[in-house]
């Protein structure tokens, strides 16, 4: 039985991920993860009608949101 990664590995700061995969990266639901776009505490990237989340940007959420 072969066996697929979950997520593909990042290619840098610009690589882009669906929200399922985002979801997964910051461990939260889907649904969660548009609350969070909705309220703009993160800008996702849209190409045509797909959204995507770029790796950058969940960086910048995570910082932001463990400041003390």
């Amino acid at each position: 039985m072969t066996t697929t990664p979950a997520m593909p590995r990042p290619a840098g700061e610009d690589a882009l991920y669906t929200k399922a995969e985002a979801a997964a990266l910051l461990d939260c639901s889907q649904r969660h993860l548009e609350r969070l776009a909705a309220n703009g505490d993160l800008r996702p990237t849209r190409i045509g009608r797909n959204v995507r989340y770029r790796l950058s940007e969940l960086r910048r959420y995570l910082d932001a949101a463990t400041q003390p």
